[in-house]
Formats: structure tokens, C-alpha cells, sequence
């Protein structure tokens, strides 16, 4: 994809356009997918290959999301939560486990307790939780959470399948087979929607479970489905969380129907979700990634707003958006599904030549990020002054023939590739 895109700068045919858009995807941090994104893109932003975590790599991951839950009390709560598993699979390998790790284990949570801390871990942010995962004899290439984290998944399957226990009982059971089936490598989509929605049916008011249940619709392409689940999520939620989780579901609400081609619906929710995601109390109860999420609406809503003529308004939010997405670490920036940012750089690349687009400079040659535009002709571009001085006896000419045109001509002249 470097190369297609190499050549349309060195094709001198290229409009500006174009060669804006291919500017703007070469200097990406990360590198871009086979094709724009499809109109059912998935509704959350992580890449689907990170809730997959075995042996070294688990420890890895494990690491980093004690380095993600800082400053975040949810997150922090949900490490607490899940580090129950861990514990219930030590004391139930049938290993003779020696008493200093035993009391570095503490007692073993009863097998209730740990369903009930792995479903609220799950149902809180599941990108926190870190599944064990076992190859699956019986088909090669597949990986199984229920082989993995064996006495979960038989305490799971236990109280769910015991009608004496109580019904919050059984549904954090099924709840935590949900959670088990979407971990597993490939995921059973089908199974895990089965699951959640019979916890729902056990514990109908809980705005988490549709909240889980509206991201499975939304992964299968099913955002009609997703969206009555989120409307009603907000209305159920409650506990410290709550306006942090109403405010995630307002942005994948937006997504959703942003989706389904019902674009004014989806610029009001969009626009309450990143207003209230990026300033105010909120914005400093978030991890990096959780940032890194609102972001990618924004990106959505710059599209959006371009669609409906909110013309300086998509070019203030696509600044506000590239601002706040270089300050994200590395480490979160490569976990994160950026290809709703094409449709916001693509309206970028068609409708301005200098708000937000990583330019060529006449000088050298090289991408800037942050163009000098020469003041008398309004077209030529610069990184430098150094450069715009080195360059003026060749760009003199052409300074003098365009300095009177109007904005329509100047415009015409970009789209022509000339400038």
C-alpha cells in the first residue's frame, strides 16, 4: 500500500487532492489497511487480536494494564476483580503448590465469588481482563478460553445450568460464558450472544449487560440491534461509574447509527460524546485508551459534520483530534483501529489545502505537518522559512501569476495539481 500511495505522489498528474490524502497516509504512526473501512465497521476500536493473551505474552499484557489503570478508578477496580481467576485456576490444577506461593495467593476465592468478580470484571471493560488460552486438541490452530481457564468455565457452566441458585447468581454465570465464547480463537459470535442475552432475561435491568450485548450485535454488523441495547443501557446505569459508562454508550450509540446512514442522529450523540470525553471530570478519569476511543469518534464526527456543510466546525474537531491522538503513547496508538480516521482525511484532503493535511514543501520535497503558506500567491507551501527563502528564485514566476486569482481560481489550481 506504501507504494501506491509513493506513486501518486511521483505521479505528476496527481491532483492535489490526492496527493494531500497520500501525504496524510504516509505519515501515519501506523500503517494503513488494505482498503478505506467498509460500511460495517466494527463498533469498538480495539483490535480484535489484543483480547487474545497466552503464556509470555499474557504476563506482557498483564503489565501493561496495571500501567493503564493508573489514575483510573474503574480500571483499577476491574484488575481487583479479575485477579480472582488467576487465583481459583492455581489452586484447582491439582498441583501441590508450596506455602509461600500459597500465601502469596491468599485463600481461594469459592467458586460463586469468582464467577460473580470475572462477569462485573467482563462487563466493566473487558479490555482489562487478561484470559488464559489453551491450544484445542480436537482442531488444530484454535485456541480455547474454557481449556485455558478450566475451573471458571466449569463453575460457570454449573451455576448456570443449577435453577436453585439465585437468578443474579445465574446470570453472572452466563455472562462470564459470554465472555468466554468472544475470547476464544476464532470466537463463537452466536454462543456468546446466546448466553448474554439469557443473563439478560435473568437480570433485565442491568445497563452493563446490554451494554456488552450492543457491542456483539455491533461486531456482527448488526447495529440495528445494537442500538435499542445502548439506548436502554443508558437509562439503567447506576454506582460510581455510572456517567463514564453513559457517556461510552452516547459515543457507541453515535457509531451505531452513524453505521446505519441516519447521520444527523449520529452527529448529536457524536458531539455530547466527545464533549464530554474531552473536557470537564471525565476526561482525567480515562486510561490512554479509553482516549484513545473518543478520538476515533471525533474523527467520525469530522466526516459527519462535513456531510451536513458544518464546514470550520469539521476542521476545528479534525485539529482537536490530531492534537490529542499524537499525545497518546505508542504502545496505546498500535492497539487502537484508526481506519475511521481515512473518511475524516479524506473530507480533509477534498475540501482544504491546509487545515490539519501533512503538506509537501516546494523546498525539499518533505511532508510537514504544520505547512507555511506563501502569503502572496496563497499556494505554494513551505516547512521552513529557510526553505522558502532557498526556494523563491524558482518560485518567483509562478508567485506573480497566481497572486491575483481568486479564492474559486486558487482552488482550481490545487485541484489541478500545479500547486
Amino acid at each position: 500500500m506504501q507504494a501506491v500511495l509513493q506513486g501518486v505522489l511521483d505521479n505528476k498528474k496527481s491532483s492535489q487532492v490526492a496527493r494531500d490524502f497520500a501525504m496524510m497516509r504516509l505519515c501515519e504512526p501506523t500503517p494503513m489497511p488494505d482498503g478505506p473501512p467498509g460500511p460495517k465497521s466494527r463498533l469498538s476500536t480495539v483490535k480484535e487480536s489484543n483480547t487474545m493473551a497466552k503464556g509470555d505474552q499474557w504476563h506482557r499484557r498483564a503489565a501493561e494494564q496495571s500501567e493503564e489503570a493508573v489514575g483510573s478508578a474503574r480500571s483499577a477496580e476491574v484488575l481487583q476483580l479479575w485477579s480472582q481467576v488467576p487465583v481459583l485456576e492455581m489452586y484447582h490444577t491439582g498441583e501441590e503448590l508450596t506455602p509461600s506461593l500459597r500465601a502469596e495467593l491468599g485463600p481461594s476465592p469459592t467458586e460463586r465469588n469468582a464467577v460473580a468478580a470475572a462477569s462485573r470484571a467482563y462487563l466493566l471493560n473487558e479490555t482489562m481482563c487478561s484470559p488464559l488460552m489453551a491450544p484445542d486438541p480436537s482442531q488444530p490452530g484454535h485456541y480455547s478460553a474454557f481449556k485455558g481457564m478450566p475451573a471458571l468455565a466449569a463453575a460457570a457452566r454449573r451455576i448456570a445450568g443449577d435453577s436453585s441458585e439465585a437468578d443474579t447468581a445465574r446470570a453472572d454465570a452466563h455472562s462470564v460464558l459470554s465472555y468466554l465464547h468472544t475470547c476464544c480463537r476464532p470466537p463463537d459470535g452466536n454462543m456468546a450472544l446466546k448466553e448474554l442475552s439469557r443473563a439478560i432475561a435473568l437480570r433485565p435491568n442491568d445497563g452493563l449487560q446490554r451494554c456488552r450485548r450492543a457491542a456483539l450485535h455491533a461486531s456482527a454488523g448488526d447495529f440495528s440491534k445494537a442500538v435499542p441495547d445502548l439506548k436502554k443501557a443508558r437509562e439503567l446505569f447506576e454506582g460510581p461509574h455510572a456517567e463514564l459508562q453513559r457517556t461510552e454508550a452516547t459515543g457507541d450509540l453515535g457509531k451505531s447509527l452513524a453505521q446505519l446512514g441516519r447521520g444527523q442522529q449520529a452527529t448529536v450523540e457524536l458531539r455530547q460524546y466527545v464533549e464530554a470525553a474531552s473536557s470537564g471530570p471525565l476526561a482525567s478519569m480515562m486510561t490512554d485508551r479509553e482516549r484513545g476511543h473518543t478520538i476515533v469518534g471525533e474523527y467520525m464526527l469530522v466526516y459527519l459534520l462535513g456531510e451536513h456543510g458544518k464546514i470550520d466546525e469539521a476542521k476545528r474537531h479534525f485539529k482537536a483530534a490530531e492534537k490529542r491522538e499524537s499525545a497518546l503513547p505508542r504502545s496505546v496508538h498500535e492497539r487502537i483501529d484508526w481506519s475511521q480516521k481515512m473518511h475524516a482525511q479524506m473530507w480533509v484532503a477534498s475540501n482544504s489545502s491546509a487545515t490539519g493535511a501533512h503538506r509537501e514543501c516546494r523546498g525539499c520535497s518533505k511532508p510537514t505537518e504544520q505547512p507555511k503558506t506563501c502569503q502572496r500567491c496563497q499556494l505554494a507551501v513551505y516547512c521552513s522559512k529557510e526553505c522558502q527563502v532557498s526556494h523563491w528564485p524558482i518560485h518567483k514566476k509562478e508567485c506573480n501569476e497566481h497572486k491575483h486569482l481568486s479564492s474559486r481560481e486558487r482552488q482550481a489550481v490545487r485541484d489541478s495539481g500545479q500547486a
